[in-house]
């Protein structure tokens, strides 16, 4: 058989395929249901911003680099995060930063406004809160509740201070 030949043949049989593929989904998928699968898929990944997010301030410059805190960057560490247990308890979520020299950071610089941003992200990314906690000169803090159970990242956004 000639090159051209197997070739024509080749693609007449995916033709084929792709065809039977098409009409064996037209005949067995429900009309209308792509379209909620696409609305179902939006709703899953609406994200609950918070009550602190203040995005009118942060508009019209163009994002920077990913950076942050996660466990542990540049010698800097975030302490154990102390939360509520349960969804919907009300209680502190709570934390501290290690310096290199293994002794809490005392000492920040204002980075956008502000001396610390607090990112909580859900693993899955439905759930997202851009905060900013107080500092008592060791520890971290803020009033917390869970609004929905499920496992989540928290990065902290900072400039050392000059110690």
């Amino acid at each position: 058989m000639k090159t051209p030949v197997r070739l024509g043949a080749f693609g007449l049989g995916l033709a084929a395929l792709f065809g039977g593929a098409y009409a064996v989904a037209a005949n067995v998928v429900p009309d209308g249901a792509v379209d909620q699968r696409l609305e179902d898929t939006d709703t899953e990944h609406d994200m609950d911003m918070g009550t602190e997010t203040d995005m009118e301030d942060h508009g019209g410059h163009e994002a920077d680099p990913v950076r942050g805190l996660s466990i542990e960057q540049d010698g800097y560490v975030l302490s154990e995060v102390a939360a509520p247990a349960e969804v919907g308890a009300e209680g502190v979520l709570s934390f501290g930063i290690t310096a290199p020299d293994g002794e809490p950071l005392k000492q920040y610089t204002e980075s956008h406004e502000k001396d610390l941003h607090l990112i909580v992200v859900r693993a899955d990314g439905a759930e997202f809160r851009h905060v900013h906690p107080e500092f008592d000169g060791e520890t971290w803090s803020l009033p917390w509740s869970w609004d929905q159970p499920g496992a989540y990242r928290v990065f902290a956004d900072f400039v050392p201070g000059d110690t």
